[in-house]
């Protein structure tokens, strides 16, 4: 929110907020979060991810589970493990990335919970094994890539020139990738 200097990227929150409310577009009510080290752009995700519950009237009671290690396809199956065995009945479930969605996805599996006819789930990133996982894992797709480039040119323009852009805070936005893993509650593909 108060960057040192210029700041490229995007509004964490208002992506997880979207990505919630995807998933409660699709119908789903009882939709749970997970995330590893909650860093702070996990915060902003989590706080989208609570906003959007709040403004549908929906409860997010029981259904965070957080552990603070690394992220990875381990933990993922770990956190879903842990609401699932709570006794949370989900019908959806934000991963905070892409990671803990492959392995939310694994435990679902495991478990015999089909998905996306029993449980949507959506990832954050983007990563290209999203789109190649079985089934593929719908994303928040983030422009790592523009990111970067942008950074280095306005670094580059800088060095060269002294230059600053007038607008110190450039926001190159996000996008919802729909793919099997989410699904009208019912079970039919949107």
């Amino acid at each position: 929110e108060d960057p040192i200097d210029i700041n490229v990227g995007l509004s964490q929150r208002d992506a997880g907020f979207a990505a919630t409310q995807y998933l409660i577009g699709l119908g789903h009510t009882r939709i749970g979060f997970i995330v590893a080290h909650l860093d702070s752009r996990a915060r902003y995700r989590m706080s989208g991810y609570s906003d959007a519950m709040q403004a549908a009237g929906l409860s997010v009671e029981g259904r965070v589970a957080t552990l603070d290690q690394q992220s990875s396809v381990a933990t993922g199956t770990a956190l879903v493990g842990t609401l699932l065995d709570r006794g949370t009945d989900l019908e959806a479930l934000f991963c905070c990335d892409d990671n803990l969605a492959l392995g939310a996805l694994f435990e679902c599996q495991r478990r015999g919970i089909d998905v996306p006819g029993r449980m949507s789930i959506i990832g954050f990133n983007d990563l290209e094994f999203a789109a190649c996982a079985y089934p593929s894992i719908s994303s928040v797709t983030t422009p790592r890539y523009e990111m970067g480039r942008l950074s280095a040119e306005i670094v580059l323009k800088y060095v060269e020139t002294g230059e600053r852009p007038a607008n110190p805070r450039i926001d190159v936005g996000y996008s919802i990738q729909q793919r099997e893993s989410t699904a009208r509650r019912g079970g039919s593909r949107s």
